[in-house]
């Protein structure tokens, strides 16, 4: 009886640690870019991932226009 109890424990202890990961997972296949707007399920995003085609600026620090970079003064 012990046994079950800690087997048991183990599985709802696994269950809640990767639920939230699940979760997110699920809810990733949206068309929004916002994973709270649940607008149906689609891959429109994961296609535009894997395409090349991310429509997202990336914005780095070098990517800044020259005019913006910190001047240092030697």
């Amino acid at each position: 009886m012990k046994k079950f109890f800690a087997q048991t424990y183990l599985w709802l202890l696994l269950a809640m640690l990767y639920a939230p990961i699940l979760i997110i997972a699920i809810f990733s296949f949206t068309e929004t870019k916002v994973l709270g707007n649940w607008t149906g399920f689609s891959t429109k995003l994961y296609t535009s991932l894997f395409s090349g085609g991310c429509s997202a600026p990336s914005r780095t620090p070098l990517s800044l226009p020259s005019s913006r970079l910190p001047y240092r003064h030697f």
